[in-house]
């Protein structure tokens, strides 16, 4: 489940939306998870995806993005976004992409803030957490995903 504190976290970057000039990641709970994203099924690319609750957006890093995309579907935002990483890190948001991600059979489109420099290939934050995970079970390697899905948790 996820901590009070970071829901005041994901209530700061949901009111801010576009407008926000700073988001920082929060020192939460993290659990890394294989997933596909892509723009159709045939061009899906594994990846190891961060379930991060300290985190309010999803965040995906440039380099993953091939060339051949041309950031289909890429909004740019009319604000600079930056986003700090847990050690204080500044990230600068080149923009905002929609895109199929899949996480233990769930395919959903997953809008995902695209930085450079990121440590991890993808962060899923509150934002993808509240709308399709139902609980994260530790012990049991389990993440409980809405549609009766099931992701495995990586070691």
């Amino acid at each position: 489940m996820i901590p009070t504190k970071n829901a005041q976290n994901r209530r700061e970057y949901d009111a801010a939306g576009d407008h926000a000039n700073i988001l920082v990641l929060q020192n939460g709970k993290n659990y890394k998870v294989s997933c596909m994203i892509g723009l159709s099924p045939p061009r899906y690319i594994p990846q190891i995806a961060v379930v991060d609750t300290g985190a309010g957006p999803n965040i995906i890093r440039k380099d993953l993005i091939p060339k051949d995309w041309k950031y289909e579907g890429m909004e740019k935002s009319s604000v600079q976004m930056h986003i700090k990483d847990a050690n204080g890190r500044l990230l600068s948001s080149v923009g905002t992409l929609r895109l199929p991600c899949q996480v233990g059979g769930l395919t959903t489109n997953t809008d995902s803030s695209v930085v450079e420099g990121l440590e991890f290939p993808i962060i899923l934050g509150c934002n993808y957490i509240d709308k399709n995970i139902l609980s994260i079970r530790p012990k049991e390697r389990i993440i409980e995903l809405r549609g009766h899905k099931r992701a495995y948790l990586h070691g």
